[in-house]
């Protein structure tokens, strides 16, 4: 006594309309799902492109408060720099003749190189 698998039986036309029908439906899951697939990455280029003008906007916010910053800064430096210049230059119009003459002389050796106020007996022994 032989023992054979049963035969498969062959195909039937309802098999087949199934198999057909299977195909139909998946192919329009695929498609389906590649159209879900584009929408998702077009929804995120829109989103990244909105974050991108969003800190580009802050960006150019935080440069222009910079800008008006540094200038604030440089207009109070340069305020600074007008009352330490009026002052000095009022503190040396209220020196005596003899002052400046002994003021320039100072100048003169310093600039000359024997170093001494006055630049007199610059000698060396």
């Amino acid at each position: 006594m032989s023992t054979h698998a049963p035969a498969s039986p062959p195909p039937v036309a309802g098999d087949l309309g199934r198999l057909l029908e299977t195909e139909v439906r998946l192919d329009g899951l695929l498609a389906q799902a590649r159209a879900d697939a584009d929408a998702l990455v077009a929804a995120a280029r829109d989103r990244a492109a909105a974050l991108e003008a969003g800190l580009a906007a802050e960006l150019e916010t935080a440069a222009r408060a910079l800008e008006a910053s540094v200038a604030a800064d440089r207009d109070r430096r340069s305020a600074d720099l007008a009352t330490a210049g009026r002052a000095r230059a009022a503190a040396l119009e209220s020196l005596s003749e003899s002052q400046l003459s002994r003021l320039a002389d100072a100048v003169v050796s310093a600039l000359l190189g024997e170093g001494r106020v006055g630049g007199r007996g610059g000698g060396t022994a």
